[in-house]
């Protein structure tokens, strides 16, 4: 019997400890934006590909209405936009995580045909079950 108590107690501290370490690994969602921007601007649709979310994403790009796509749709969808408008950088004006939501708001400047334009995009996130960020939300007006 103290033998199956012992063991019990180990594997709840093992658990613990399990807990305890995956929340410490959690990335900020300044870092992930970071990440997630450059790879935008290098236009690697491959590497975009792990940072939204595989179930759906909700993209908002002209002259598209707003739908929820599959994340392949998706990037087709970025990979087109992307094309005809090169990115020349991006800026924000707020980045806010909530728990296990995040937004960020800002601007994207392209170059097309030798003229700056300047965009508004709204990014939004939310987290997975292993604490990591995903896109679920894009919105480029």
């Amino acid at each position: 019997m103290k033998s199956l108590v012992k063991s019990q107690a180990v594997f709840y501290c093992a658990v613990v400890l399990l807990l305890l370490s995956s929340q410490c690994k959690a990335e900020p969602l300044s870092s992930h934006l970071k990440r997630l921007t450059s790879i935008l601007a290098s236009r690697n649709m491959d590497s975009l590909r792990i940072l939204i979310d595989s179930n759906r994403i909700l993209v908002e790009i002209p002259p598209k209405e707003g739908a929820y796509l599959s994340p392949a749709q998706a990037l087709g969808v970025l990979e087109s936009f992307f094309n005809v408008h090169p990115i020349a950088n991006f800026s924000y004006i707020l980045v806010r995580e909530d728990g296990d939501a995040g937004i960020a708001i800002g601007t994207l400047a392209t170059v097309e045909a030798g003229r700056k334009n300047s965009y508004r995009v709204n990014f939004g996130f939310q987290k997975n079950r292993a604490g990591k960020w995903l896109l679920n939300r894009i919105t480029i007006h």
